[in-house]
């Protein structure tokens, strides 16, 4: 496809261990309009990190979740859609089971990203409307399977770190109380810290950093701290957490079990159960990065996409 002359409607479709997320926009040159963003949590990735299997249950979750999409893409009118996938998929056996199954009962193709790749894309979502910033610039994107650190600067990533530390992975492998026991937080923190260790010497001493938090653990974390009883895109983006901030919700969070953390203000249900231990993979980023403050971008992998595909 490629037109040369107004917008045109194009749409990406991130699968990822956790929800599975649609974005539709406006493209005219390197300029978005988003028309339409939406989330489901779909857990694609439930059991992965054990049994290295998708279960059946939640491909159906998720297939549902793209006919729907495909409904809503088609009454927008889109002219081309991209479907990427990503931690789940990576480490999922039986992938290829999933992408046939998409394939043959949606209509989409599915491309399942590497580590690199899928940074590459989030850190290009996340800076391309920052032409205006010079210095050096830290992308934090935590997912349900992994997270993916880049740094550099605006339009150019220099280094990546995909790590297996996702919220819905360190959630299965560690807490089993409720709420979770300070130990099982301890190891968790262990973990993180046993993977990140030395991955960050060639930016842990940079100056004058910026750090863009991306996805659904950090920018929910910003609709707790602002107490957001129905979720603003436009005051999560632009919002920014202190390391102190993170803490403190992360003490409240701990103070509740399940059926509480259910019902707090800003926090989706759906995601309560994971939401502890993505908390503790962002702090755990700050603290060894020697960061204080972490800015919340609503742009993501899924604007990467966009900016990627050819009009």
């Amino acid at each position: 496809m490629n037109v040369k002359n107004g917008p045109v409607k194009l749409a990406s479709i991130d699968i990822g261990t956790n929800s599975t997320r649609l974005m539709i926009a406006e493209k005219k040159r390197n300029h978005l309009k988003t028309l339409y963003r939406g989330v489901e949590i779909t857990r694609l990735g439930a059991g992965v990190n054990e049994k290295r299997v998708l279960s059946s249950s939640a491909i159906q979750r998720t297939r549902l979740t793209l006919n729907k999409y495909k409904r809503l893409i088609e009454d927008y009118g889109v002219n081309e859609t991209k479907v990427v996938a990503t931690s789940a998929m990576r480490d999922a056996k039986n992938a290829s089971l999933f992408i046939d199954e998409v394939e043959k009962k949606v209509g989409f193709q599915v491309e399942v990203l590497t580590g690199e790749k899928e940074g590459e894309l989030s850190f290009l979502g996340a800076t391309y409307d920052l032409c205006h910033v010079h210095q050096p610039i830290l992308v934090i994107d935590i997912g349900g399977g992994s997270t993916e650190i880049i740094f550099g600067r605006p339009g150019f990533a220099e280094k990546f770190f995909s790590l297996d530390i996702g919220s819905v992975r360190l959630t299965e492998m560690f807490i089993k109380n409720d709420p979770p026991l300070e130990s099982e937080i301890y190891l968790i923190e262990d973990y993180i810290n046993s993977i990140i260790k030395g991955s960050f010497k060639e930016i842990d001493k940079r100056e004058n950093l910026l750090c863009i938090g991306l996805a659904g653990t950090i920018t929910t974390l910003s609709a707790i701290s602002q107490k957001m009883r129905v979720y603003s895109p436009k005051k999560i983006h632009g919002s920014r957490l202190s390391l102190l901030e993170i803490e403190r919700i992360l003490n409240y969070l701990l103070s509740k079990n399940l059926s509480e953390r259910k019902r707090l203000v800003g926090l989706e249900s759906e995601r309560a159960d994971i939401i502890i231990a993505g908390t503790v993979i962002l702090r755990e980023i700050i603290r060894a990065l020697g960061l204080k403050t972490v800015l919340i971008s609503e742009h993501d992998i899924l604007d990467g996409l966009i900016l990627t595909m050819d009009c």
